[in-house]
């Protein structure tokens, strides 16, 4: 599965699934998913803030 696709799906589902999903992951491509999905999550809450603020 492409990285976008699987960050996008892991952002749509709770923390503790989305860990549960990485457990079953080799570790190299679960430390790369983990560290794109926080950076997935910084860009979304960044974007609220700004749409707050502009409003």
């Amino acid at each position: 599965m492409r990285e976008g696709l699987a960050l996008y799906i892991l952002a749509s589902i709770k923390d503790k699934k989305a860990a549960g999903v990485l457990a079953g992951v080799e570790p190299v491509k679960a430390a790369r998913l983990s560290e794109g999905l926080r950076r997935y999550r910084d860009i979304k809450l960044n974007q609220a803030k700004n749409s707050k603020t502009q409003n």
